[in-house]
């Protein structure tokens, strides 16, 4: 029997859509086509569909360890920092009192050993995420390696710090913290006064970051690499200071305004003991109203004595 169907109307029920009868008798080949080159691809590759689920899955584990042992240790770091702010406001008010009280020798004891706790609880599963070797390519791997660099060195292990941003650099060059890395090592560099490694540290970093705050420290700590290097270096070590005064002036009451005025008053030093007059007036002229009150002081100061006299040396000698 057949069906006669008016326009809009229904199918009867239990008679079968023709259509959907041929779509699926014709799908059905198909099908089996493209699951037998899937096959045929994945036996070509030496793959098997289950070991690739497999793999998958072990893939999704591993991201999902390397983010527990991440979290874990930006938490411990995170404890480590507020228990070291704590501790920093606390011995400032040790200081107003005379004498310090009991109870706050007390709280600055527990906080010490809580941040030193926290501090080397967070080593440990930074280290357990960067030295896992199936761990190398997870996408917080950078950012831990820096970190765990960063916490060394809080902690006062520094060169295990620096082999650790050397670690960095070499293996992850391209990372978000590299700029950074940079600087700590310069940073270390001019702690144990190798001058010339915290120039070219220094270097490292600009070349790398446009971020003001970072740059402006790298500049300021070349400029003082440069000056401790001797009196041949001073050109160099003033044109650092005068890119940093040359830059966008940060909040007043922020840490970089404190080093800005470190940075401006050591340029005036520069000048006056070593600068060109001539120069340093058409320098502070440009530097907009800052760069009026550092000539004045400057010229306070005797803008250009220290060169006058070094000329005069060289005639008497």
């Amino acid at each position: 029997m057949v069906a006669i169907v008016e326009p809009g109307g229904r199918w009867p029920q239990g008679v079968g859509h023709p259509v959907t009868r041929a779509s699926r008798a014709l799908a059905r080949p198909a099908l089996a086509l493209l699951l037998l080159l899937v096959s045929a691809g994945c036996a070509a590759r030496g793959l098997d569909p289950a070991a690739s689920a497999a793999d998958e899955a072990a893939y999704r584990d591993t991201l999902a360890r390397s983010a527990r042992l991440w979290q874990r240790a930006e938490s411990l770091r995170a404890q480590d920092q507020a228990a070291s702010v704590e501790l920093f406001e606390l011995d400032e008010v040790a200081a107003a009192a005379s004498p310090t009280r009991p109870l706050l020798k007390k709280r600055r004891r527990v906080l010490r050993a809580e941040a030193v706790a926290r501090r080397t609880e967070a080593i440990v599963a930074y280290r357990a995420l960067v030295d896992a070797p199936d761990l190398r390519d997870a996408p917080e791997r950078s950012r831990a390696l820096f970190a765990l660099a960063h916490s060394l060195q809080d902690a006062g292990k520094a060169e295990e710090a620096r082999n650790r941003y050397r670690q960095l650099l070499e293996e992850h060059p391209e990372a978000k913290a590299t700029p950074e890395a940079y600087l700590e090592l310069a940073n270390l560099a001019y702690a144990e006064g190798d001058l010339d490694e915290a120039v070219w540290r220094c270097d490292g970093s600009l070349r790398r970051s446009t971020k003001p705050s970072l740059r402006k420290r790298a500049l300021y700590l070349k400029a003082w690499s440069l000056k401790g290097l001797g009196r041949k270096h001073h050109r160099a070590a003033m044109e650092a200071l005068r890119e940093l005064v040359r830059m966008r002036p940060s909040d007043p009451r922020s840490l970089e305004a404190q080093l800005e005025d470190a940075a401006a008053s050591e340029l005036v030093t520069l000048y006056t003991d070593h600068g060109d007059p001539d120069e340093a007036a058409s320098f502070f002229a440009a530097a907009g109203p800052r760069g009026a009150k550092l000539l004045q002081e400057a010229r306070a100061r005797g803008l250009g004595t220290g060169r006058r006299l070094e000329r005069l040396e060289r005639k008497i000698y």
